[in-house]
């Protein structure tokens, strides 16, 4: 196995991170750099320092002569000793890179030879590596799902075009100056459109800790976007820990549990990993590849629902999967006779269903227990707050109108609350302060007929007319439009038309949830989607 072919992920330094603009690299002037020096002149580029060296090859910081701009020249050491394998991946990363045009994957501006030594040119990101952001330990939960999220992304545009990375790790994302992450060393990528393939039978191609277990040997599975799916759940899985999903002493140990075992939960090693994100992670790293998210959008796409607060599509492996997971864990029934094993499993799944289902009936009773504290809560929160209004209220003052007032602060309440982040109920809620105004002849505060009179003026000029005849409607003769121009919140007439059209402005009424969720009255006649329950 040659030693190439698997990479030491303590070893693998980045191979376009370089220095900040005033490092002391660039004061070497003249200095070697092996078969280059600094100032060479390599196709446009001026080589300004060396960035990493490996192996086969050696990064170079440059800049582009006539424009001004940084590049990083990444050129083969020794062409006549690398051999022809180590040529092939070397214009399979280039190809790679001119085929894909995504700001989440670094750029390619130029290829070709430099006094024999073939060379490409790519964006210089002025950064460092998401390897070197993890010495410090784990990252914060939704700063790992961004960055997982923008990876996907990245990769989505990859694998739209037939291209398999099979190299994701940490090492080969580069994190800018603004946090965002840059994809690059295609060099192992796989062209799923073409028939070539730079891997002969037994060899192993990537990262052990961050491979799947189809590219780390597993029989009769082929290669697809799902591979880069579980590497991408792998360095979500070491964003959230700390750590990869596979630890050993050495990189064959290593391959030997990605086959064989399957990892914990990074709940488990993390306990502010929301369960959500760490089901995600998990299922990246289903060993069945078909268990997994069969492309980097789907992917993606789950990662951005869990950043919006959005229920995920993903679920935890099911009951037939886990007993699975746990026969794998304990691989000596495999040496029990073959009554006995049959025996033993019955037994086994016969337990683990019933613990399951006590599990979940006790979480299931958990929930509920949990909305029952939260609603008491609320209530317990509404009458203190009644208490204080009423006992603040000059004495003599009608009880009544001292219930009607503080029903009035509590729908204006949760206006202000609804308004930044949810814009229909925030109208909803403004519509039924006006309501409760007239009905009640109290004063509308001032706020909520601003609010209400914004959005009913903010309509484009060409839908203006429009909405005059469906107010004309209501109130004939009258043009709502030129009276709001003086309109005032002790104007009544004008609040109610106010009222009108902003109701039909409404896209969707506001349900008994959201009422509940802003300690509002609930409508006697439940929502369709409780009477389902």
């Amino acid at each position: 196995m040659p030693d190439e072919s698997i990479d030491n992920d303590d070893l693998d330094q980045p191979t376009i991170v370089g220095p900040k603009e005033d490092s002391p690299s660039e004061d070497r002037s003249g200095a070697s750099c092996g078969f280059a020096s600094i100032g060479s002149i390599v196709g446009q580029y001026e080589l300004l320092g060396e960035i990493a060296r490996g192996g086969m090859g050696v990064v170079y910081r440059a800049r582009h002569q006539r424009l001004g701009r940084l590049a990083a020249i990444k050129m083969i050491l020794d062409p006549d000793e690398a051999g022809d394998r180590a040529h092939d991946r070397f214009d399979t990363e280039a190809k790679a890179a001119a085929t894909l045009d995504h700001p989440g994957i670094v750029s390619l501006f130029e290829s070709g030879h430099w006094n024999g030594y073939p060379y490409f040119a790519m964006a210089y990101v002025d950064g460092k590596s998401l390897s070197d952001e993890l010495r410090s330990g784990p990252l914060k939960p939704v700063q790992a799902a961004n960055l997982a999220a923008s990876i996907s992304d990245a990769m989505a545009h990859a694998h739209d075009r037939h291209i398999v990375h099979r190299d994701l790790k940490p090492a080969n994302i580069l994190i800018d100056e603004k946090g965002q992450p840059h994809i690059t060393d295609f060099g192992v990528c796989k062209d799923l459109s073409a028939s070539s393939e730079l891997t002969t039978a037994g060899e192993l191609v990537g990262t052990p800790h961050y491979m799947p277990p189809e590219q780390a040997g597993m029989a009769g599975v082929p290669l697809g976007p799902a591979a880069d799916v579980y590497s991408i759940g792998a360095v979500l899985f070491a964003m959230l820990t700390g750590r990869p999903p596979f630890l050993a002493a050495t990189p064959i140990e290593v391959v030997s549990q990605v086959l064989t075992q399957d990892p914990v939960s990074p709940r488990a090693l993390n306990a502010s990993v929301p369960i959500e994100l760490s089901t995600i992670a998990m299922k990246c790293l289903r060993k069945n590849a078909k268990q997994r998210y069969p492309h980097a959008k789907d992917l993606a796409d789950d990662l951005h629902r869990f950043l919006k607060g959005e229920p995920i599509l993903a679920r935890p492996p099911s009951l037939i999967d886990r007993f699975q997971i746990l026969l794998r864990r304990h691989v000596f029934v495999a040496s029990v006779s073959s009554t006995g094993a049959l025996a033993l499993i019955a037994m086994m799944l016969f337990l683990f269903v019933s613990l399951t289902r006590t599990r979940d009936n006790l979480a299931t009773t958990q929930i509920d227990l949990d909305k029952v504290e939260a609603q008491l809560k609320s209530e317990r929160i509404t009458v203190a707050r009644f208490l204080r209004t009423r006992s603040v209220s000059p004495s003599g003052t009608d009880p009544i109108k001292v219930i009607q007032q503080f029903e009035m602060d509590r729908i204006v309440d949760a206006h202000l609350q609804a308004t930044p982040t949810h814009p229909d109920l925030a109208m909803e809620l403004a519509v039924e302060a006006a309501k409760w105004s007239v009905s009640n002849d109290l004063e509308l505060p001032e706020n909520i007929f601003d609010f209400l009179r914004n959005e009913v003026m903010r309509q484009q000029p060409s839908d203006a007319a429009a909405e005059r005849k469906k107010t004309s409607q209501v109130v004939e003769g009258s043009d709502l439009y030129a009276e709001l121009e003086d309109a005032s919140a002790s104007d009544r007439s004008i609040l109610d038309k106010l009222i009108d059209v902003a109701r039909k402005q409404i896209v969707k009424p506001m349900s008994n949830a959201d009422r509940r969720l802003f300690g509002l009255r609930v409508d006697e006649k439940p929502d369709t989607d409780e009477t389902q329950l």
